[in-house]
């Protein structure tokens, strides 16, 4: 028999492929496993974990959010925008609390804005955003 690094081949002839897998069959599984590991996901992979996550992958996310909104409130506390989006956040964390004064912040810093700005098209959205949180709140 011919032993290549890939492929092992019959004596009769190079058309008759056989595996080797007596030999190197636990480097494999161990070279899959480490190569599955590090590869990066499908993008069916990752439609599916988009759609479909887990209740700690969830809960992962909006800490990560939160975190991010908290920075950036801090960084530009007059912006509206950060105000609705940690409300719809804690909307959906279930914090109605929370979420109601976060509405009736990014309502009052809109307001200012719209009154200053030329183009009121994104503060006209933050306010229907915020006045639809509040619905739901209600």
């Amino acid at each position: 028999m011919l032993v290549t690094d890939e492929r092992q081949y019959t004596d009769e002839g190079e058309n008759d492929y056989m595996p080797n897998h007596a030999e190197d069959s636990a480097l494999d599984a161990d070279a899959f496993e480490s190569k599955s590991k590090h590869e990066p996901p499908t993008i069916g992979q990752r439609i599916w974990r988009f759609f479909f996550k887990s209740a700690l992958a969830r809960e992962e996310d909006q800490q990560t959010r939160m975190l991010e909104l908290e920075k950036a409130i801090e960084t530009y506390p007059d912006a509206a925008v950060n105000y609705l989006l940690r409300g719809e956040l804690f909307l959906d964390m279930r914090d109605t609390t929370a979420a109601q004064l976060d509405f009736e912040d990014a309502l009052v810093l809109v307001e200012e804005q719209y009154q200053t700005d030329r183009w009121g098209i994104a503060a006209q959205a933050i306010r229907d955003r915020a006045l639809q949180g509040l619905q739901q709140i209600r």
